[in-house]
């Protein structure tokens, strides 16, 4: 077996290698690199003869990769990928951008925010991303009590953290829309409005579930001069499927509340102008490098602004 010495090889001479390979030509490789057709040439000479290794079929106007070539080709490849991955990696540990998030997730409005947060832990092997779903109320004891560094909620539920406790930021808008059996009259329409509900019997929450939620509706109620004939409560917006399955009453919820689940029963009408926004919310002294990466993968899926 030849003996392979690689200390007349530089780093260069592999990179030349490749595009020799990619380009079929040592003129266009040379090109490439801004290095002149006869260094290629003298180079790739001296890159055969150290690794006792036929590289390439050579002809009058075309280079070509002989088995070996192909074989060795695939193998830079992936050592080229790897090595550029490997300071990526370094890069990361050098600035500290690493560690570990710990998210809740409003378990039934933000189902628009699952492949962004896919995307940043595919992207960020050496972050420990650990993602809960939860109810309002859950999430706010978890974050008040240091157990998540940052939820994903909706914005009307703000209300119940002290201004001077939290930050947020908007990351998306969320239609509001009237979720019903789908053999109720409104069932039928493109979309209402709030006065269209009047009459109807609603679902709302329970207060200590999301005061914020109730607030919300009976505001949009109010601005019309008339009150909800509230049917049941419920501690979260999934406890109310029996009821909307049965016809017991509208949910109002987001959009993304069931996705494409229970089409065949519940149907879900937009309400005319009225529109609430997917948040992220974290406690002001949490000085977790890792948020402010997070948010701004959310945010390039919205217009969204920090507010205090």
């Amino acid at each position: 077996m030849h003996e392979i010495s690689l200390n007349n090889i530089q780093l260069q001479d592999f990179e030349l290698f490749l595009a020799v390979a990619e380009h079929g030509s040592f003129t266009r490789a040379g090109e490439k690199l801004f290095v002149t057709q006869s260094w290629v040439s003298k180079r790739m000479n001296l890159l055969e003869s150290e690794l006792g290794l036929q590289l390439f079929i050579r002809s009058r106007n075309h280079m070509s990769l002989t088995p070996a070539g192909e074989y060795l080709r695939g193998r830079l490849l992936f050592a080229q990928n790897y090595l550029r991955e490997s300071i990526q990696e370094a890069n990361r540990i050098q600035t500290g951008i690493s560690g570990a998030i710990r998210i809740g997730i409003l378990e039934w409005a933000t189902n628009g925010l699952l492949l962004p947060l896919q995307e940043f832990v595919k992207n960020n092997p050496q972050i420990s991303v650990d993602i809960h779903c939860q109810q309002f109320q859950e999430m706010r004891q978890h974050l008040r009590q240091g157990n998540t560094d940052l939820i994903l909620t909706l914005e009307y539920d703000n209300i119940s953290f002290l201004k001077t406790e939290i930050s947020s930021t908007r990351l998306c808008p969320a239609q509001m829309m009237a979720y019903m059996n789908r053999e109720h009259p409104l069932a039928k329409k493109d979309s209402i409005s709030v006065r269209d509900l009047r009459s109807e019997e609603m679902l709302l929450l329970y207060d200590h579930s999301s005061s914020g939620y109730n607030e919300f509706v009976n505001r949009l109620f109010r601005q019309e001069k008339i009150r909800p004939l509230v049917s049941q409560y419920a501690a979260s917006g999934r406890a109310h499927l029996v009821n909307l399955i049965f016809g017991r009453g509208i949910l109002i919820a987001s959009n993304f509340f069931l996705g494409d689940e229970y089409q065949d029963q519940i149907r879900a009408v937009p309400i005319d102008g009225v529109q609430t926004y997917i948040t992220a919310v974290w406690k002001q002294d949490n000085a977790n490098p890792v948020i402010p990466m997070l948010l701004q993968v959310l945010m390039s899926q919205g217009d969204g602004k920090v507010s205090r």
